[in-house]
């Protein structure tokens, strides 16, 4: 993992033991970095010098097409294709707060923090989903 300015200047690195990261699958809330690890079923949360925060369980984090965004305050919205689901979790208690069934999710958005934008691989479609009920 590396931290940059905005100018593109490394400020920061270090090595996870996640086999696979994909860009647009980490999120950085509140000073800390959550990573999904498909390969344990897990979202990792690392603080910014790559200090292991803990590991939330996520039975549905699996394969490698999973992709999140901020979904408000200690929750991501986790989109995962190889589940057919896009999920809110609270990272702070690690309840799933809502669950969508969606064929092949490529990935997620949050627009104004009110909606989340899924994008469907099959049927290249976007459907708009409220953020806090799903």
């Amino acid at each position: 993992m590396q931290e940059h300015d905005l100018s593109g200047k490394l400020v920061s690195s270090w090595v996870t033991s996640i086999s696979y990261v994909s860009f647009g699958s980490q999120q950085i809330i509140d000073h800390k970095i959550i990573v999904p690890d498909p390969s344990l079923n897990h979202l990792v949360v690392y603080t910014p010098t790559g200090d292991l925060f803990k590991r939330i369980p996520c039975d549905f984090c699996i394969g490698k097409c999973v992709k999140m965004c901020i979904g408000g305050v200690n929750s991501v919205v986790v989109s995962v294709r190889d589940s057919n689901a896009v999920f809110k979790l609270n990272i702070e208690i690690g309840e799933v707060l809502w669950k969508y069934q969606v064929c092949k999710p490529r990935g997620v958005a949050c627009f104004k923090n009110r909606y989340i934008l899924i994008y469907s691989y099959d049927d290249t479609t976007i459907t708009i989903q409220d953020a806090d009920t799903g």
